[in-house]
């Protein structure tokens, strides 16, 4: 019975999170729980193995902070540019080659990292 207390415990602290660290844990993708976290203000992913990003950034509206670094991301999701609430994005030592063109959704950034990728071209806006 022990063990089935603490599982609840587990998924109901997940399902309150604000913040999740997921950094060097040498994940290739983020896991599925974490795009039903609806009041996640800080995600940090950085230093993993991360290739490509799902399109689910949708679910995230009340995300702040987002720390995608030291992966081998090449592109990003257009949901990405949709979140409204995002003021800090840290896209640094990826292989970016370029930004989706919705890239100006974001309106409240205020601090974006981009250093150390393989930008060609950036959107107009």
């Amino acid at each position: 019975m022990e063990g089935l207390s603490l599982l609840f415990f587990f998924f109901f602290v997940v399902e309150m999170a604000t913040v999740i660290d997921l950094g060097n844990k040498r994940l290739t993708e983020i896991p599925e729980w974490v795009w039903l976290q609806q009041e996640l203000k800080s995600l940090e992913v950085y230093i993993n193995k991360l290739i490509a990003l799902p399109d689910n950034f949708d679910g995230l509206a009340e995300l702040q902070k987002l720390d995608l670094s030291h992966n081998k991301l090449t592109n990003l999701p257009d949901s990405l540019c949709r979140l409204s609430q995002l003021q800090e994005l840290e896209l640094h030592f990826n292989k970016l080659i370029a930004l989706p063109d919705n890239f100006d959704g974001l309106a409240e950034l205020r601090k974006l990292n981009l250093s150390r990728n393989e930008l060609t071209n950036l959107p107009e806006s």
